[in-house]
C-alpha cells in the first residue's frame, strides 16, 4: 500500500530482473487487488509474515486527517484483501498515524509501538506497546494484547519505556551480546525475542536520536 500525500489506495509491486546489475531492470507496477481493501490513506504501518505471503497494514490517516485503527490483511498469492476482525470486545489501540509495526519472526504476530493521535492541543505522541496476533489468516481473525500502557517519561534514564513518539523504526534483532553475557539464566534464550527501537519524533516538539532494546520473554503463540 503506497503512502503519499494524495492518500491513494494503490498497491505497488517492485519487480527486479535478477539477470541485471543492481539498480537496473527495476520497475514498479500497480497491482490489481480484490476483497475488502483499506480506504485511501497515508502514514500507515505495514509488515509481512509467512515469507511475504501476507502483508498486514495498520492505522494511518485519510487526506482530511481522520485517523484509523483498522487492520487489513493482504494475501500476496491471491492479491485479496481482508479486513481483520477482533472478537471478544477486548481493548484496541487508539486510531493513530505513523506507528511502528514489526513482524515477529516465525510467528503470525506483530509488535506495535507508538504513533501519533489527535489531542485537544494538536498531535500527541504515544508510547504504548501492543502485540497483534493473527489467529486465522484465511478468515482474517485477530487479537490485540496491551503489553505496556503509555508512560509519562521525558527521555531521562529512569523512564520505564521510550517517551511517546511517531515515525520511529522498530526491527527484530539477534540477542545483543552484552545482554546475553549479563543474563543470570541463559537457558531461556530461545524464549526471548529482541527488538531495536530508534529515533522518531514527538510531534512539533522534539526529534529523537535515542536507541532502546525491547525484550519479550515467553511464547507469543
Amino acid at each position: 500500500l503506497l503512502h503519499n500525500h494524495r492518500c491513494t489506495d494503490h498497491v505497488i509491486v517492485v519487480e527486479q530482473d535478477i539477470t541485471k546489475c543492481a539498480g537496473q531492470g527495476v520497475r514498479m507496477v500497480q497491482q490489481t487487488v480484490a476483497g475488502h481493501s483499506p480506504s485511501p490513506r497515508g502514514l500507515h504501518a505495514a509488515s509481512s509474515i509467512c515469507e511475504n505471503r501476507y502483508v498486514v497494514v495498520f492505522g494511518g490517516a485519510s487526506q482530511d486527517g481522520t485517523m484509523s485503527n483498522e487492520v487489513f490483511l493482504l494475501n500476496t498469492d491471491t492479491w485479496v484483501w481482508k479486513r481483520v476482525e477482533f472478537a471478544g470486545g477486548g481493548a484496541l489501540p487508539s486510531p493513530r498515524a505513523s506507528p511502528c509495526l514489526c513482524a515477529v519472526q516465525n510467528t503470525n504476530c506483530f509488535v506495535l509501538f507508538g504513533g501519533a493521535e489527535p489531542g485537544n492541543e494538536g498531535l500527541i505522541g504515544r508510547s504504548d506497546l501492543w502485540l497483534l496476533k493473527i489467529l486465522d489468516l484465511d478468515q482474517g481473525i485477530g487479537e490485540w494484547e496491551l503489553i505496556l500502557d503509555d508512560c509519562c517519561g521525558d527521555g531521562d534514564d529512569d523512564a520505564p519505556q521510550p517517551p511517546g513518539r511517531n515515525a520511529a523504526t522498530l526491527n527484530q534483532i539477534d540477542c545483543p551480546t552484552v545482554l546475553l553475557e549479563s543474563s543470570a539464566d541463559k537457558d531461556d534464550e530461545e524464549d526471548r525475542r529482541f527488538f531495536l527501537l530508534q529515533g522518531g519524533w514527538t510531534p512539533f516538539q522534539k526529534t529523537w536520536n535515542d536507541v532502546y532494546v525491547l525484550c519479550f520473554s515467553g511464547s507469543m503463540e
